[in-house]
């Protein structure tokens, strides 16, 4: 088996996978596990398709189909293998959890119609699709692309990019501020981002995170005064790689759509899209918005630091009973614990007595309450129904509230959301749970859920699925024949 290029097991009924089924094949370039009943995978599932390669470990596979199963979640391990200690190869990454071998080739992944709510932590940095995503030869505008994620629960997933400050060596004044941009599961194609500073100067305006990477280049940042600096993704897009024949080792890049703090997406991506996150504020603090009973802790070395080094604090808040402030060392935790609004002072001493002042202000919200619940529905299969949900929830700022629904299988109970109202479509036979969310302009939800049952048809054979498990062969027990 270990020349064997091409794996077509859609639509067998499969239900299993045993482990080391794949064990071996190490020239496997496309498996196509499409139309079965998949619920779960190994998470050691693919680590047989590894081999080494020069000084690290790859895989062939280009195309993985695992779309119309029933998988509602993926381990991280299922695109990476644990690497050696102390490697250090291209096809490999490190994360807090050790270093791991990537699937350096994949291209084409198909995971449409699953009941997948979210995605691999470092799915992006494990099959970082290091391959140029272009069109294929061959590839044709009426072909789908080559990455799908959509008809899954948490589709379309979103990524979030933001602005994150990078550690300094230690405390002392005047270290260097340096900020970066963040995609923190990896990116799955390159983005180039612009940034922009006010109170302060940036060395750079922009920077390319490319595609299976979590950082950019850092970028440094110098305060004009003694006020906080704030920078801003200024604008975000995916980005395409040109190579010049006459420059070897040359790399330009070119931006598709720059589009402000939009969300980003790509054309060979179907069901992501990633989410631009702005400001960061460098030497002071963002205004904070918290919900009843919610903390926040901020670390106050990020802003008096770079002025003052090694400080000592003292805060206090205008009106305890919306904000309450504790200092312990270096860490300033608030709770919110009324609505309405109470400014937060910050005073820092510097060892040589020189002092500072930092204000912000805290808004203690109240989240919207589910009024009441939704009674359960009894559906005939192909049957439909819909709920109203004005009156369901209440909003104690009378804020209009904006709806979203989901269903724990939507093979059983498909729902949709139009305005206040919310449409269930029986399916399988079977039960669902559908849980409903209201969320206020403040970002603040609260649910209410119910179970939806899908009666079997009386006049029609329910054949059912058949199951099968897809098993390893049988070891060699080394009796010639």
């Amino acid at each position: 088996m270990d020349r064997l290029y091409s794996l077509w097991l859609q639509e067998n009924h499969l239900t299993r996978i045993e482990p080391a089924v794949f064990d071996g094949m190490r020239a496997l370039g496309v498996l196509l596990l499409g139309g079965n009943r998949l619920a779960a995978l190994q998470p050691g599932l693919l680590h047989g398709l590894f081999h080494p390669h020069g000084a690290g470990e790859e895989t062939e596979l280009l195309v993985l189909e695992l779309q119309d199963n029933l998988l509602t979640r993926l381990s991280p391990n299922l695109f990476r293998k644990p690497a050696e200690a102390g490697v250090r190869d291209e096809r490999s990454y490190e994360t807090p959890e050790g270093r791991f071998w990537r699937m350096t080739n994949l291209w084409n992944l198909r995971l449409s119609g699953n009941r997948l709510t979210k995605l691999p932590a470092d799915l992006f940095r494990s099959a970082p699709f290091l391959q140029p995503i272009s069109p294929r030869p061959g590839f044709s505008s009426q072909q789908k692309p080559p990455v799908d994620f959509t008809g899954n629960p948490g589709a379309p997933f979103t990524l979030q990019m933001e602005l994150v400050r990078l550690p300094a060596a230690d405390s002392a004044v005047g270290r260097p501020l340096q900020v970066t941009v963040k995609v923190a599961n990896g990116a799955p194609f390159p983005i180039a981002a612009k940034l922009s500073a006010s109170g302060g100067a940036l060395s750079d305006s922009g920077m390319v995170i490319g595609r299976g990477e979590s950082l950019g280049k850092p970028i440094l940042v110098t305060p004009s005064g003694e006020g906080p600096v704030t920078v801003s993704l200024e604008a975000a897009a995916s980005a395409f790689e040109h190579h010049h024949p006459d420059s070897e080792g040359h790399r330009e890049w070119e931006a598709a759509g720059w589009a402000g703090r939009s969300i980003i997406t790509h054309p060979y991506f179907l069901g992501l899209q990633i989410l631009p996150q702005s400001p960061l504020v460098l030497n002071g603090f963002l205004d904070q918005s918290l919900a009843l009973g919610e903390a926040a802790v901020l670390d106050l070395p990020s802003v008096f630091s770079y002025f003052l080094g090694q400080a000592a604090y003292a805060v206090r808040s205008s009106d305890p009973t919306v904000a309450a402030v504790q200092v312990d060392g270096d860490e300033l935790t608030v709770r919110a614990n009324a609505t309405g609004a109470a400014t937060v002072t910050v005073v820092a001493t510097g060892r040589n007595g020189r002092r500072m002042e930092r204000r912000f202000t805290v808004r203690g919200l109240a989240p919207p309450q589910a009024v009441g619940e939704i009674a359960d529905l009894s559906l005939a299969f192909g049957g439909f129904a819909e709920v109203g949900l004005a009156g369901k929830f209440r909003d104690a700022d009378s804020a209009s509230l904006t709806y979203a629904a989901r269903s724990t299988d939507s093979a059983v109970a498909a729902v949709s959301v139009d305005g206040g109202a919310l449409g269930v479509a029986g399916g399988e036979p079977g039960s669902a749970t559908v849980v409903v969310t209201a969320t206020d302009p403040d970002g603040l939800s609260a649910t209410l859920a119910f179970t939806v049952t899908v009666k079997r048809p009386v006049a029609s054979r329910w054949g059912g699925w058949r199951s099968a498990l897809l098993r390893p062969p049988p070891a060699d027990s080394g009796d010639e024949s």
